[in-house]
């Protein structure tokens, strides 16, 4: 498993919300000050499966993406 923290990296994408009209929720404050104070960071995880075993047969009328 994979985790990388991109609360930085999302801060300047963020930011601009609480400005656009348009996309603005109301929540935009909270969620700007727990990312900043560590609080709730914004974190992408990727996890990785091995497989122990042969994959099924794909059922009839299922594509094969190989």
């Amino acid at each position: 498993m994979h985790v990388e923290d991109l609360t930085e990296t999302a801060l300047p994408h963020r930011e601009p919300r609480e400005q656009a009209d348009h996309l603005v929720t109301g929540i935009e404050d909270t969620f700007l000050t727990a990312y900043r104070n560590g609080g709730f960071p914004y974190l992408m995880i990727a996890a990785y499966r091995v497989w122990l075993r042969p994959l099924p047969e794909p059922r009839s009328g299922a594509v094969s993406v190989n």
